[in-house]
């Protein structure tokens, strides 16, 4: 990979690490003001059980959200906030159940409770839109890794769907790359490949066969190379590995 792809992705690094400790610290903020806020208005002060109610609430958010993968994880907004819910409804089941077992569930506001639950959520909600929205205008401004998939048929277009799907990739499939007439063949008969599915590969575009995927990496200004062919053509591989050790 050359030098301007590799300091990129040491940057798109560096810039999710940033957003996951600030997307922490942002719902960490949230959860707080809002418990406190609630608290005051409904009791007029905070007092000790509701001060370790918070303090029970806020360690078991960490453990279960890290559980969930929260803030490691980057799906698309939808599954996002789905996570969100699981996590965030499990911590509160935890703590409400705590509660319950200490037999100390009648020293808090039951509507002060669901309150905190649905703002809290909600809150949260938005917060990670925000930052989600930001994060795929900066993927958008970033120059995306060009790709080549060696390989054809159903497995080559399932990879190039996934990638060409996935913002956080930043990758860019320029097409795939047909093995050898020989290869073709033998890749053709393991796939058993019906008129449906030859018709979806022609989705993609075929920039050459596989001996010319060298002077195709440097026509095309590929950084990546994904191979999506069947076991049975894997001793390709190797040869081709060797080749390409120097170039990428």
């Amino acid at each position: 990979m050359n030098s301007s792809y590799s300091s990129q992705r040491s940057l798109l690094q560096r810039r999710n690490s940033v957003t996951r400790m600030l997307q922490t610290l942002l719902d960490g903020a949230a959860v707080l003001g809002i418990a406190y806020f609630l608290i005051v208005r409904h009791t007029g002060a905070v007092t000790a059980e509701y001060t370790v109610i918070v303090l029970l609430l806020m360690g078991t958010l960490a453990v279960v959200y890290d559980h969930y993968g929260i803030y490691r994880s980057n799906a698309n907004f939808t599954r996002k906030a789905l996570n969100l819910l699981k996590a965030w409804s499990l911590t509160f089941l935890v703590v409400v159940l705590l509660g319950f077992l200490s037999k100390n569930a009648d020293h808090f506001s039951r509507l002060l409770v669901a309150e905190l639950y649905v703002v809290g959520y909600g809150a949260q909600l938005v917060l990670h839109l925000l930052v989600w929205v930001v994060q795929v205008k900066f993927m958008q401004r970033l120059q995306a890794e060009r790709v080549v998939i060696v390989g054809s048929g159903r497995l080559a277009n399932y990879l190039e769907g996934k990638i060409s799907n996935n913002p956080w990739l930043n990758q860019q499939v320029v097409g795939c790359v047909a093995l050898s007439d020989d290869k073709s063949d033998k890749v053709q008969n393991v796939q058993n490949a019906g008129a449906e599915e030859l018709a979806v590969s022609q989705r993609m575009r075929q920039l050459g066969l596989l001996e010319q995927l060298p002077q195709l990496i440097e026509q095309h200004k590929v950084s990546i190379v994904y191979f999506a062919i069947p076991l049975d053509a894997s001793e390709i591989l190797e040869s081709l590995y060797f080749k390409l050790l120097e170039q990428h």
